[in-house]
């Protein structure tokens, strides 16, 4: 499996840091008290889908729980079928609890370096 944060140069002295959605995704889901996100994963004629899926607990009582998910494009590895899904499933938390990804992704960046 690839890395979740792969720091390489991108020119002159600048340093990128590239964060798997994947990583975004799992403090996202833990800002929100979310569980881990599950993946489940399909391959068919050589492409991977995947769909993840996560539980989050609602204020109704103890047993109350919210499942959302998310089903990205088909792609060549499980991996890349699972960054997909993970980045299509911020776009659901950023639309649907007013997360913000881009603040989540900033905090690993300055975390990895």
């Amino acid at each position: 499996m690839a890395s979740d944060v792969d720091m390489g140069v991108s020119g002159g002295d600048v340093d990128a840091v590239c964060v798997a959605r994947r990583a975004v995704l799992c403090e996202a889901v833990k800002a929100f008290n979310g569980s881990v996100p599950v993946y489940h994963h399909d391959i068919c004629n050589g492409v991977f889908t995947a769909t993840v899926f996560v539980l989050f607990p609602l204020s109704g009582g103890v047993d109350a729980i919210s499942m959302m998910d998310a089903r990205g494009g088909g792609r060549r590895t499980k991996d890349e079928a699972e960054e997909s899904d993970a980045d299509a499933l911020l776009s659901v938390l950023e639309e649907n609890l007013k997360a913000e990804a881009d603040d989540i992704t900033e905090q690993l960046a300055k975390l990895s370096m």
